[in-house]
């Protein structure tokens, strides 16, 4: 394996120095000459690199102050052209995963990359104020987090909604994934207008639909991401008791991060005793009640 990581490290090293179209050929080769999740590390690189070299076509782009990037769930392979360029513009990442390929991954930038960790005690909106108080006036930073960071993650809703207070503009981008995917067939009903119709599937925070329960149509398809505590969790509960057939049968995706993922269900009478059992990366989908 010397020979692929010596052209790993020449490509990569290349990156880092902006001389992106010199670094496609060395990926290559890497992945050429070794197999499994390097190799295809090494194409994926070698992707970003030619994206990069390109020069966008029209009028350049006036950056914001603040971009807000989805990545993958599992890699950052679930990402779009509009992301990869953000991240180029920033001087600075800030980086809430723990995930050491994300971070290999945001090496090819040449921006300082910063953790934000959670500090032992600190206020929930303390890693917030870091990231905002770090923010300079004519640079750009970036955050990045998993998948759409208005609904994936607390700390970037919380992001938008400082940024809204203190007049910084931002922009957020979401990575390529099933909850892209559900928005676009959620307002791709004509006769009904946006998210309308038995064929709709809307994508809720399970926050979102506690504090907005009139939101939740049982007549639509709906997808709920349930990262909350139990008293959140108990208050969504109610909300489809009260909604739906208790007989109506309710479907959970469970399993995030590093652990397998398994489909489970249960029906709306036993909604709450089933989801409280599951771990926080669960996502619920509760079927049409016609």
């Amino acid at each position: 394996m010397s020979a692929p990581f010596d052209s790993y490290l020449t490509a990569y090293v290349l990156c880092r120095k902006g001389e992106r179209a010199k670094a496609v050929k060395p990926f290559l080769a890497a992945a050429a000459a070794s197999e499994g999740g390097f190799a295809e590390r090494c194409r994926f690189y070698a992707l970003v690199c030619r994206v990069l070299s390109e020069k966008p076509s029209g009028k350049p782009v006036k950056h914001p102050q603040f971009y807000l990037c989805g990545v993958g769930i599992h890699h950052p392979y679930q990402i779009t052209t509009e992301i990869l360029r953000a991240l180029d513009a920033c001087e600075v990442l800030y980086n809430n995963l723990g995930d050491p390929q994300v971070s290999e991954f945001l090496g090819l930038f040449g921006a300082e990359i910063r953790a934000v960790t959670r500090v032992d005690n600190e206020p929930a909106m303390g890693r917030v104020q870091r990231i905002i108080a770090g923010l300079q006036r004519g640079k750009t930073s970036g955050f990045v987090t998993r998948i759409h960071p208005f609904i994936y993650r607390r700390i970037a809703n919380d992001l938008v909604v400082v940024c809204d207070e203190k007049k910084i503009d931002f922009k957020a981008f979401g990575a390529v994934s099933l909850t892209e995917v559900a928005w676009g067939l959620g307002t791709a009903e004509p006769d009904h207008g946006p998210a309308r119709g038995p064929f709709g599937l809307r994508v809720f925070d399970l926050v979102h639909l506690v504090k907005n329960p009139s939101q939740l149509d049982h007549r639509l398809a709906t997808i709920v991401y349930a990262i909350a505590n139990d008293e959140d969790r108990r208050s969504f509960c109610q909300l489809v008791r009260e909604k739906y057939d208790p007989a109506r049968t309710v479907y959970f995706l469970a399993g995030s991060g590093d652990r397998e993922q398994q489909v489970v269900s249960a029906p709306v009478s036993r909604i709450e005793e089933k989801l409280l059992s599951l771990d926080l990366g669960t996502v619920t989908y509760l079927p049409p009640d016609l």
